[in-house]
């Protein structure tokens, strides 16, 4: 369990560039999460050439990016969110994630940032699937995604953001967009700009 709150700077600051091994942040307590919160930078930077796995944790109200997460893995699953909180960031965006590789985020909060509740950027033909996640009242856009794979989306609700609620730009690929409701409904109510 890692507790890194009300630091100058980062809460936790990794960069891993001299190696490709893989980095994992969570928590296999069922109720237990990771609080990394009130920090003058970011909440968790890391910078990896392997695979990045973050998973239970609550970063919330830092400075910068609550989560900025960046690798250049280009593996399916080079990058993986999944039941974590990244709400409130005082300058820029809930979680921040550029990947080689493929991107899943599953079960996020990702509201009440000053920028953007969430901002994925894929490369190498690989696909971004967002499930089960709110972006909510954000000052910029709720979910920006960039791919040039596929990107999937499931039940994700994108309401009252201050541009767009969800933004999806695939013009670099040939991948598909499908927004699906298998797993709950989408919304996307009250943004500024479009919903969609």
């Amino acid at each position: 369990n890692i507790n890194a709150n009300n630091n100058t700077d980062n809460g936790v600051s990794i960069d891993s560039t001299n190696n490709t091994g893989s980095f994992s942040l969570q928590n296999p307590g069922t109720k237990v999460l990771n609080t990394i919160s009130d920090n003058g930078g970011f909440g968790v930077y890391l910078n990896s050439l392997g695979t990045i796995l973050v998973n239970k944790v609550t970063a919330e109200r830092n400075y910068y990016s609550n989560l900025y997460l960046v690798t250049t893995s280009t593996a399916a699953s080079a990058v993986t969110l999944t039941n974590s909180a990244t709400n409130g960031s005082d300058l820029n965006d809930g979680f921040f994630i550029q990947s080689g590789g493929g991107v899943t985020v599953k079960s996020v909060t990702a509201s009440n940032n000053y920028n953007k509740g969430g901002y994925i950027d894929t490369f190498a033909n690989q696909n971004a699937l967002v499930t089960t996640s709110i972006f909510n009242n954000n000052g910029d856009f709720g979910l920006e995604v960039n791919s040039d794979g596929n990107v999937t989306l499931n039940a994700v609700p994108v309401n009252g953001n201050g541009d767009n609620g969800l933004r999806v730009n695939t013009t670099a690929g040939s991948g598909k967009v499908e927004i699906l409701s298998t797993l709950g409904e989408h919304f996307f109510n009250d943004n500024d700009y479009h919903g969609l």
